[in-house]
C-alpha cells in the first residue's frame, strides 16, 4: 500500500542547515510546449549556441584538419563536413595555443583548396590567434593550497566575444588554456563551468579541444 500524499505545506517547507543555508525543492510549473523555443543549434546537432562543446582525440589523427574545415564550413555557411550551418554564415574565432600561424595557415589553406574556397567565400568572418605569436591565454592557476579562476580573463573574453559578435570560439588545446593539473576533477569542473558561463552570456558556442594520450590499444570514447 502506498503512503498517502504529503500535505503541500509539508512538501513546500524549506530545510535549514546548521550553517543557515536553505534547501527547498521548486515545484514544476506546467508549460505549453508551443511556448518552449527549440534548441538553438549552430552546426548540425554538434554545436549548440550558449553552450560549450568538446573535441576529444589522440594527437596525430587529424584534429587540426577537422577544426580548420569546421571553421571554414561555419564562416562560409557551406556543409563541408556534411553538417548544415543553421541560420547562414557564422563568425568564428580559432585560438590555437601550441602551433604558430604558419602551421595554422597550412591547415586552413589546405582545407580551403580542397573545397575550392576563395577569399570572398570567407570574407572577414574568420579570426585566428596563436600563442606562439604572443596571444597567450591562462584562465586559471594553482599554487600550494590555492586555486584561482582568473575572472578578469573570463570578463575580457566575454566582452570581446560580445563586441565582435563571435558565434563559435575554438580553444585548442584546452590543457594549454590554464595552469591546473588536469587530473584535479573539481578544479577542471570549475574551469569548465566558467567557460560555460561565458558561452551562455555571450550567446556563442565555445569548443574546447582535448588531446588524449595514445591510450595504448584502447579506443578513446566519450564514456
Amino acid at each position: 500500500m502506498s503512503a498517502p500524499p504529503m500535505p503541500d505545506r509539508v512538501r513546500d517547507a524549506a530545510i535549514v542547515t546548521p550553517d543557515g543555508a536553505t534547501v527547498s525543492a521548486t515545484r514544476y510549473q506546467w508549460r505549453d510546449p508551443a511556448t518552449i523555443a527549440p534548441r538553438p543549434w549552430v552546426f548540425g546537432t554538434w554545436l549548440l549556441r550558449g553552450n560549450i562543446a568538446c573535441v576529444v582525440a589522440p594527437g596525430g589523427v587529424g584534429k587540426s584538419t577537422f577544426l580548420a574545415t569546421m571553421a571554414l564550413s561555419l564562416v562560409t555557411g557551406q556543409p563541408l563536413l556534411g553538417k548544415p550551418v543553421h541560420g547562414g554564415r557564422k563568425r568564428v574565432w580559432l585560438w590555437n595555443l601550441e602551433d604558430d600561424l604558419d602551421e595554422l595557415s597550412r591547415s586552413i589553406q589546405a582545407a580551403a583548396l580542397h573545397h575550392g574556397l576563395a577569399p570572398d567565400d570567407v570574407g572577414g568572418e574568420l579570426f585566428v590567434d596563436s600563442a606562439m605569436e604572443g596571444a597567450r591565454l591562462c584562465t586559471a592557476r594553482e599554487g600550494p593550497g590555492q586555486f584561482e579562476l582568473l575572472t578578469p580573463i573570463y570578463a575580457a573574453l566575454l566582452a570581446d566575444l560580445t563586441n565582435r559578435k563571435i558565434d563559435v570560439l575554438i580553444i585548442d588545446p584546452f590543457v594549454s588554456s590554464h595552469e591546473v593539473e588536469e587530473n584535479a576533477n573539481t578544479k577542471i569542473d570549475a574551469i569548465a563551468k566558467a567557460w560555460a558561463r561565458v558561452a551562455h552570456d555571450a550567446r556563442c558556442v565555445i569548443v574546447l579541444v582535448h588531446h588524449t594520450s595514445k591510450a595504448g590499444a584502447s579506443e578513446v570514447t566519450a564514456l
